[in-house]
């Protein structure tokens, strides 16, 4: 009997495995695509509508661009130092070159008007009696000078008398009462000079202080006569206020102001956000047809008025020719020493970031992720990067507010 044939099985697999394969195959699949996928939310954007800068390593100038408009080194008030009616305005409407002294108008006097007189007439009517007075004074000067030499040459007499009368009485040529009437004559004579002299003095001195007196009511009443005639206090460009012929003003009433304009300052207005850091001192400059020209802050206004302060400032050397008063200048304001920073260009990606992150271009400029970055200060040119960003890398500055929230730009 023949010896029977073993049947080898065949190594397929079961039809019921082929499920679970499958299966393992699938999640594999799922599983790979998990790892391997790019799941940032992107955008797709046209290059040239983008603005891209280059974040560079230079120094942080610390500075601010501010506006600022020329005025005049100084304004002086020109006040009436007379009351009075105004008789003549010598300077008239506008604006008009005056110099130190020149006559703006002319007030007349109302005491003067009541008493019929012009202004020469009156100083004269005034000053008569002053004058008279003081004749008086050199007259009583003279009349006492006269007294003093009257006694003086009685004191002589009664001297040579005394020793004439002496000499004999000492012989006894004379009777002692002739002799003792002589010597008392000489003391009194004697007595009377030196009370004379003394009594001079005295009244010298106050004669001396009725003059000066006198004087100054004279120079009193001249000034006053001359204060009706309204000058300029300095050279100048000279406008009138609100004065009217036959207006009758009152002492210090203004009549208009002169502007010096012997040198020139800029008056600018400064966000409040920097008041603490504004002082008296701080340089600036600006450029005029390619020159530039620089500046120093000589005062600081401490008010704020609608979220501005105001400050002066006035060149240092040269300034621009033919300035003029009410010209604007951009004036750059420097608030610190330059520091050596990273920076990166001013844009509008600030206003949907607030300075905390950026997108960054790829080397390959094919498109740009977004990179948290930390901003410190800035200037009107650029923003000091104090972490985040490199020197040579490229960011998009320009605007994202169509940009969405994605978190990467694929660029076109």
């Amino acid at each position: 009997m023949g010896m029977d044939r073993v049947i080898v099985e065949k190594k397929w697999i079961k039809k019921k495995y082929w499920k679970y394969i499958t299966g393992t195959v699938i999640l594999f699949i799922l599983l790979a695509f998990v790892i391997f996928s790019d799941y940032e939310s992107s955008f797709k954007v046209d290059k040239e509508k983008l603005t891209i800068s280059e974040v560079i390593d230079g120094p942080f100038l610390d500075y601010i661009s501010i506006n600022g408009t020329v005025e005049p080194i100084s304004v002086v008030s020109v006040e009436a130092l007379e009351e009075g009616r105004v008789e003549k305005i010598v300077v008239g409407e506008g604006t008009s070159m005056v110099k130190e002294g020149d006559v703006i108008l002319r007030l007349s006097n109302e005491e003067m008007k009541m008493n019929g007189l012009d202004e020469k007439a009156y100083f004269e009517y005034l000053t008569n009696d002053l004058n008279n007075k003081l004749i008086a004074l050199n007259i009583e000067d003279l009349s006492e000078k006269q007294e003093l030499t009257q006694q003086e040459f009685d004191l002589y007499d009664k001297k040579n008398s005394y020793e004439r009368n002496k000499s004999l009485h000492d012989k006894g040529g004379v009777a002692d009462l002739d002799f003792e009437k002589s010597k008392r004559n000489y003391e009194i004579a004697k007595t009377t000079k030196d009370f004379k002299v003394k009594r001079m003095k005295l009244d010298s001195a106050k004669r001396e202080n009725d003059r000066r007196y006198i004087q100054l009511k004279i120079n009193s009443i001249k000034q006053k006569i001359d204060n009706l005639q309204v000058k300029s206090p300095v050279d100048g460009q000279f406008s009138l206020g609100s004065i009217e012929l036959g207006q009758s003003i009152s002492k210090g009433t203004k009549i208009g102001q002169v502007s010096v304009l012997s040198a020139f300052k800029i008056k600018a207005k400064i966000d409040e956000h920097y008041i603490d850091r504004i002082h008296q001192g701080l340089t600036a400059s600006l450029e005029r047809q390619g020159e530039q020209y620089d500046l120093q802050i000589m005062k600081v206004y401490q008010e704020v008025v609608g979220g501005t302060f105001e400050v002066d400032l006035r060149f240092q050397g040269n300034m621009p020719a033919n300035i003029r008063t009410g010209q604007g200048y951009h004036i750059n304001l420097e608030l610190g020493e330059p520091e050596q920073s990273t920076l990166v260009s001013l844009g509008g990606f600030f206003n949907s970031t607030g300075g905390q992150w950026i997108f960054v271009v790829d080397p390959s400029g094919d498109f740009a992720s977004k990179r948290n970055i930390r901003i410190g200060r800035k200037n009107p040119k650029y923003y000091e990067v104090i972490e985040g960003l490199n020197a040579g890398e490229k960011v998009i500055t320009s605007g994202y507010d169509l940009f969405g929230e994605n978190d990467k730009l694929i660029l076109r």
